[in-house]
Order: C-alpha cells, then sequence, then structure tokens
C-alpha cells in the first residue's frame, strides 16, 4: 500500500502534524497533494492543530544602504533578514528575485526594487526605475515567496514626500485581507491628505480625502516607515513645531480625519534617531541618547492610546551591559549605534545595529548577543534606511486575500 491509497481525511491527519515549513514544502510532491494543502479546510486544520503550540517567529528585515570609506559615491542598498522562522534560517542576505521586475545587485541598475510596508508577514515592494512612469506595486509573503502585482494607480505619479503603509485584517484566519494605503500631501498649506487606497477584497484602488490637524497644516514630512495597530497605520513627522506622530485609519471612508499624538516629552524636539514599533499590541518609542561612553538606552511605551500617555520602561546605560559571550567587540563602535526595533512579543527585547553588528538587547537581564552581521567587510560605512519587524502566523498568510462577492 502506498500514501496516496489514503483515503484524504487520513492524509491531512498526517500533514497536519508537520512543522509548518515541511507542510508548505510538501504542496511539491504532486498535484494530488498541492491540490489537498492549498484547499481551506485543511489550512484551518492546520491551524487548529498547532496553534497551542505556535509562537509566531520574529523576522527582522534591515534594509541599508552602504559604501566604502574612500567610495562614497558608489552606495548600494542591500537587504538583510535576522529570523527566528526555520526556514528563513538566522540570518542572511536577502533577495527579491521571485519578484518578476528583479535585478541582481551586480547589474548596472542596483536594487531597483525595495520594501516599502509591512504588516503581520506580509510585504508591500516598489519597483523604482527611475525611466517608469507608473509606479509598480507588488504584495509579497518573504516565506512563501508569492507575490501579487497590483493594478495600476489611476491618474496619478508622485513619489516624493508621499508614505505607505500596509493593514491586514480580518477574522476568517488563517485568511487575511490587507489594505495598501499611500498618502500624498496636497502642498506645504493645505488642509488635506489624499489616501490613495488598494483592498485586496475588491482588487480595485479607490480615493479618500483627509482633513489634517490644524497644527500640521505648514510645511512637515513623513520621517518613518509606518507603524500598523489597532487597523490604523503611524508615522512620525516632522514640521515647524516639533514631531510628532500622525495617525491615519484606512476604514475611516471617503472623507476621514487624521489624529496626532504627542510624543513623549524629552523626544518632541529630538526625534532624528527614534525607533516606532509595537510590543504585545502597545505603541512604543525607544532612542540612545548621550554622548559616549556614557550612552543611555531609552523606551517608552504608549500605555492609554486614547489619550496619548506615554509612560518610560526603560532606562539603561550601555556600557554596563555585558556580552552573552566571549565576543571581542569595540566598544567605541556604540557611537555608531541605533534602536532598530523591538520584539513583538518580547517586551524586554529590542535589537540594535552597532555600526556592522545587529545585537539583541536584553534590558531585563542587561545583555547583548550578536545575532548578525550585515556585512563581512568592516571598513564599508552602513546607513540604516528602513526596518521592517514581520510576525509569521502558524500558516502563512495569502497575498489574495479574500474576494468580496
Amino acid at each position: 500500500m502506498q500514501i496516496n491509497n489514503l483515503p484524504d481525511s487520513l492524509l491531512i491527519e498526517i500533514l497536519t502534524r508537520l512543522p509548518c515549513q515541511f507542510a508548505v514544502q510538501s504542496k511539491t510532491v504532486c498535484k494530488h497533494w498541492l491540490s489537498l494543502i492549498s484547499d481551506p479546510f485543511f489550512i484551518r486544520s492546520f491551524v487548529h492543530h498547532q496553534s497551542l503550540n505556535h509562537s509566531s517567529p520574529f523576522t527582522l528585515v534591515h534594509q541599508f544602504y552602504y559604501w566604502h570609506h574612500h567610495f562614497a559615491e558608489t552606495a548600494s542598498r542591500k537587504l538583510h533578514a535576522v529570523s527566528e522562522h526555520p526556514i528563513l534560517i538566522k540570518s542572511q542576505e536577502l533577495f527579491l528575485d521571485f519578484l518578476p521586475c528583479f535585478q541582481h545587485p551586480n547589474q548596472i541598475n542596483q536594487w531597483p526594487i525595495r520594501i516599502v510596508a509591512s504588516h503581520g508577514d506580509l510585504t508591500v515592494c516598489h519597483d523604482n526605475k527611475l525611466f517608469s512612469h507608473q509606479s509598480k506595486y507588488y504584495v509579497c509573503n518573504l516565506l512563501t515567496k508569492q507575490w501579487r502585482a497590483l493594478p495600476p494607480i489611476p491618474g496619478r505619479h508622485v513619489e516624493d514626500d508621499m508614505a505607505i503603509g500596509l493593514v491586514t485584517y480580518g477574522d476568517n484566519l488563517p485568511i487575511f485581507n490587507y489594505k495598501v494605503v499611500r498618502v500624498l500631501k496636497l502642498g506645504s498649506h493645505s488642509s488635506h491628505l489624499i489616501a490613495e487606497i488598494f483592498s485586496s477584497e475588491t482588487g480595485e484602488w479607490s480615493e479618500s480625502l483627509l482633513s489634517c490637524p490644524q497644527s500640521i497644516r505648514r510645511f512637515w514630512q513623513f520621517r518613518t516607515s509606518a507603524v500598523t495597530l489597532n487597523n490604523s497605520l503611524h508615522w512620525i513627522i516632522n514640521g515647524n513645531d516639533g514631531e510628532t506622530m500622525i495617525v491615519i485609519d484606512p476604514f475611516s471612508g471617503i472623507n476621514g480625519q487624521c489624529r496626532l499624538i504627542d510624543p513623549p516629552f524629552e523626544l518632541k524636539y529630538e526625534m532624528a534617531h527614534v525607533c516606532l514599533g509595537t510590543c504585545r499590541e502597545k505603541l512604543r518609542m525607544s532612542t540612545i541618547k548621550g554622548v559616549h561612553p556614557n550612552r543611555m538606552l531609552k523606551v517608552w511605551e504608549l500605555q492609554d492610546y486614547d489619550k496619548g500617555e506615554w509612560h518610560l520602561q526603560y532606562r539603561i546605560c550601555l556600557k554596563e551591559m555585558v556580552f552573552v559571550s566571549d565576543y571581542q567587540f569595540n566598544m567605541l563602535e556604540f557611537s555608531t549605534n541605533l534602536v532598530l526595533s523591538f520584539h513583538p512579543k518580547d517586551e524586554d527585547v529590542v535589537y540594535l545595529r552597532c555600526h556592522n553588528h545587529i545585537m539583541k538587547c536584553n534590558m531585563r537581564k542587561g545583555t547583548l548577543d550578536v545575532v548578525s552581521k550585515c556585512l563581512g567587510d568592516p571598513t564599508f560605512v552602513i546607513r540604516t534606511l528602513t526596518v521592517f519587524p514581520l510576525v509569521h502566523p502558524c500558516w502563512p498568510s495569502s497575498v489574495h486575500g479574500q474576494v468580496k462577492h
């Protein structure tokens, strides 16, 4: 008797007990297994069986520029992933070579594709070829290498002074829907923003007009990539009145309104290197302040989302931290450090970049662990462009969503 002689009900019982990476890979065994594993019934059965023991592994995608000390005009861009997921390995250079517009970085037009937004385990990639007259966006799952090309945005081609965000939503687990949101300014004195929104439910773009608060109607700019929480998008912006955080709800309808949340008072005018993110469904901000060797790592958490009340959670001197292993590290490199991301589940952990190294910092234990090197050659200079934290659910999210009938 061969395994394909088993009834489907028994085969499903076997396959749902596999680790996720092997269940996904089993799609390639034969057409019957591909059909069986792709069926929503199998996915629901897999999630039901595995959810109690699933830890939602975390992946940090670091997008950065690098150049040689003596050849600054030849800067290149690189993607680097530090992951807890067994498929993505612990640390590796990341290529988007599964996308149709991919060009290898050794070619002349280096890295035409970049990641511009993320939420959950999905990312939005942008093909930013300079000769193109129309933006091309893709929704991707880096784990399964599935992708979906979004239709062209009607009537507008704007790349400067805009922001992009992604919101995944839905209760029909593990099938999520999502919205890709592109926010455009209408001039430095306008009282409105335009939100162009792609919905996976309709497969189309729509447009909303958002009213701006009076305090930001003068010159201002988006400063960070979007952070998604409570089905809303959050960006740090700067302007004439210092830095603040703008909140946009893509579900607010045709005529919505932006909301502002003031940062912690200590950061109001010093947000040049502030990390904005989430941990356990709460917004956090962090920065490293002071001069070497007395640099302080500080973390604030938004305790009351409606009132905008921040609380200082951690205040730690970096020179007092110890390495988990006997790692030979030049402490002078702490003069170039940066907070990259929060761990989405572990409230004691943040990730730092210290020159060429990515470190896992446990603030409660006071420990540092070098988890990756961005580049093997220490003679290159690195500048972080954007950071995208991914949280992998029990079963990988589909890029197609669930179509509304």
